[in-house]
């Protein structure tokens, strides 16, 4: 047993600290000791660069941090020193980001965050790789027995529509080449290996990019839309919280779409600055 030499002060100082990211992650027992009330599982490098070899990943290049503001962040900072497939993710992430500029909060050693960077041909189609990506998140849900479903544009809910993971794509050009930062984070799974949840996740998305690839969208979106909550349900569609359409979900369009029908009238939709209600 090893033992930290610090003064009454500074463990509180540095149980303050830890409080911010976590709350209520350590507390005070009667007998003035300090516990965990959870147990946390954190990332084991050599499992998963084991796991890494096992699912034939060998292409990809794997980074874990204990902290992160964003993996997202991270790797678009750095993006002119960043190569294809390359993986990042922490323990924590202190500002991740989701859609419309949404904050993503990850229980340290609990939840999942990770972004992967992969560089394409300037003539890639990116705008369907959130849709694409989505897929890849709710296969590995059912693969761990986790009946999922997807929302338009890219989150994972539970059937009572908890959500339990999203998807934030952010793309650009440099050298004349695409570069498209996926990233994923998934919440509130628990009794689950985080490190094979993890490598799970990259081989799927590896799965579905070949797919997406070399088949192109058309089965694919069918596979998104067996799985989407609300399709062929009535849904309605939001700006700053306040209803500006409403009508059935019938399908996606060539870039991802969302595709109403309202008194046999149809109406497309982008993702930017909406959001959907059903």
């Amino acid at each position: 047993m090893g033992y930290f030499l610090l003064s009454k002060t500074e463990v509180v100082n540095l149980i303050n600290s830890i409080a911010d990211i976590s709350r209520d992650l350590i507390r005070l027992n009667g007998l003035g000791k300090y516990y965990l009330t959870e147990k946390l599982q954190w990332f084991f490098q050599p499992n998963i660069t084991k796991l890494i070899q096992e699912y034939n990943l060998t292409e990809y290049s794997f980074q874990i941090f204990d902290i992160l503001k964003s993996t997202n962040s991270y790797l678009l900072e750095n993006i002119e020193k960043i190569q294809h497939k390359t993986i990042v993710t922490a323990e924590h992430q202190s500002h991740g980001r989701g859609r419309a500029d949404k904050k993503w909060i990850s229980r340290v050693g609990r939840d999942i965050v990770v972004s992967i960077c992969y560089w394409f041909d300037k003539n890639f189609e990116y705008h369907l790789l959130p849709f694409i990506s989505v897929i890849a998140v709710n296969r590995t849900m059912n693969i761990f027995n986790i009946k999922s479903y997807i929302k338009w544009p890219n989150d994972i809910l539970l059937l009572n529509r908890d959500k339990i993971g999203g998807v934030l794509v952010e793309t650009g050009v440099k050298a004349d080449k695409r570069y498209a930062v996926v990233g994923i984070g998934l919440d509130n799974i628990d009794n689950i290996n985080r490190d094979v949840l993890l490598v799970s996740l990259i081989k799927n998305l590896d799965i579905v990019l070949d797919e997406y690839k070399n088949n192109g969208f058309e089965s694919l979106k069918q596979e998104w839309l067996a799985n989407c909550i609300h399709y062929q349900h009535e849904v309605n569609i939001l700006k700053n919280n306040q209803i500006i359409d409403s009508g059935v979900h019938v399908g996606i369009g060539e870039i991802g779409e969302l595709i109403l029908t309202n008194n046999n009238k149809l109406s497309k939709y982008t993702n930017t600055n909406i959001s959907l209600k059903w």
